[in-house]
């Protein structure tokens, strides 16, 4: 007869949506992110092509570092993004193109030492090399992402609920008062529970609906060898 605390129901929603970001590797809410990127040289000098986590909105900082030393640091005018109106459609890729009165002959590029990677410049790849900060996440949260995560929360609640209904391992109870009787049952058994036919619905909608979503957000990931 009681209820289930607001905490518990904010912390199944608070797993659903950790696991929905997790697949989809997206974040939910509007948020800082620092990464870490390895320097490809040959991504370097095609404009600076680099691949992000999550959808980058904005980028806020990029410096380059040998181990935890500053080797370079970028202005903003130079940093590229995806330019729509549709959130979910941000790229996760950033380019660093010259542009605008920023540029090498100024103060706005900083370099430390007499020239960037000196001594490196024969190396294709420098590990970790690049340190970004950039914001992701959206101001409004799409429809199908409140609905799969709410179909998510739900299914663990209703587990929950269907468990415990007339008691546990109870399937079935009846009273009798004066000649009075009332019984009920239930399609509880070992296996299955009260809202096990909703349970399974939701989890084949949520399913279908995130095969369709990873393509959307995530795309697809190429790799050469």
């Amino acid at each position: 007869g009681r209820k289930i605390p607001i905490t518990t129901l904010r912390e199944k929603i608070r797993l659903a949506q950790g696991q929905v970001e997790r697949f989809l590797s997206v974040k939910v809410s509007r948020q800082i992110v620092e990464e870490s990127r390895d320097m490809q040289r040959g991504e370097y000098f095609q404009w600076g092509y680099l691949r992000m986590t999550y959808p980058v909105k904005k980028v806020t900082d990029i410096t380059g570092f040998i181990s935890t030393t500053k080797q370079i640091e970028f202005p903003m005018s130079w940093i590229s993004t995806t330019v729509t109106n549709q959130e979910e459609l941000q790229y996760r890729t950033i380019h660093i193109v010259p542009a605008g009165s920023d540029t090498t002959n100024t103060n706005s590029v900083v370099f430390v030492g007499i020239t960037p990677n000196a001594g490196l410049m024969g190396v294709q790849n420098i590990p970790n090399y690049w340190r970004v900060e950039y914001c992701t996440g959206f101001s409004k949260v799409p429809a199908e992402l409140r609905d799969v995560i709410g179909k998510l929360a739900a299914i663990q609640v209703l587990s929950i609920l269907g468990n415990i209904l007339l008691g546990p391992g109870v399937t079935s109870s009846s009273l009798s008062l004066d000649g009075l009787s009332q019984s009920v049952s239930s399609t509880k058994s070992g296996s299955t529970h009260a809202y096990s036919a909703m349970v399974k619905q939701y989890s084949d909608e949520v399913k279908a609906t995130l095969i369709e979503m990873k393509d959307w957000y995530k795309g697809f990931t190429l790799m050469s060898m």
